[in-house]
């Protein structure tokens, strides 16, 4: 889990390694920058899930 994965640069590199990685942040536009940097390297490297630290449960 990267905690305040922020725009996810070490999220996607870890994903990129053959981790699965969850994403945690608090702000809603950092998670949409992960995504798009995930996405820009290829589905194989996407991030398990990305969750907003700001909701209740996280899934």
């Amino acid at each position: 889990m990267d905690i305040a994965c922020g725009s996810g640069r070490d999220a996607v590199w870890l994903a990129m390694q053959g981790y699965e990685v969850d994403g945690l942040d608090v702000l809603p536009d950092a998670l949409e920058r992960a995504s798009d940097l995930a996405h820009r390297h290829g589905s194989s490297s996407t991030p398990g899930r990305r969750m907003c630290a700001s909701s209740r449960r996280f899934q």
